[in-house]
């Protein structure tokens, strides 16, 4: 199982950032693995939200659900793989105002199914892969927020 965590500063108010960053719909506009990303209900985002991934990895193409387990408004957010690819992927937000604009922290925890062979390639390639584009991703969030 992998997991890692990365802060940055964005220089936007914090509601902003946060609205932004946890409609899931958005992450095609920063993440350069989601090709798309669309919601499977309707309403405002809360507990129980699904969102539907299409991204890109090593050359692969993933779709998965996720759900969206815990929100705190203007404060962290919580969701997990429902169906897909992964045996486990559950991912997280915390967001702090500062003198600035907004702390975020974005966490991730995942686990391939598979055998010895998928292990030996997710520490050789994917972890350093997901690592690598989750914070470009978060840098590209980041340049639009700041805009």
């Amino acid at each position: 199982m992998a997991r890692f965590e990365h802060t940055i500063e964005v220089r936007a108010p914090l509601e902003k950032a946060f609205n932004f960053i946890v409609d899931g719909t958005n992450s095609s506009k920063w993440h350069p693995s989601v090709r798309k990303a669309e919601s499977l209900g309707e309403g405002p985002l809360q507990v129980k939200s699904r969102l539907r991934l299409e991204t890109v990895l090593g050359g692969r193409i993933y779709v998965w659900d996720q759900e969206v387990v815990e929100l705190t408004p203007n404060r962290s957010f919580r969701d997990r793989a429902i169906t897909g690819p992964f045996k486990k992927f559950e991912d997280w937000a915390s967001f702090e105002k500062t003198e600035s604009g907004t702390k975020w922290t974005f966490g991730l925890e995942y686990a391939l199914p598979g055998t010895i062979f998928g292990k030996i390639l997710d520490i050789l390639i994917i972890r350093r892969l997901i690592a690598e584009r989750t914070l470009a991703a978060m840098n590209r969030a980041k340049e639009i927020l700041e805009r």
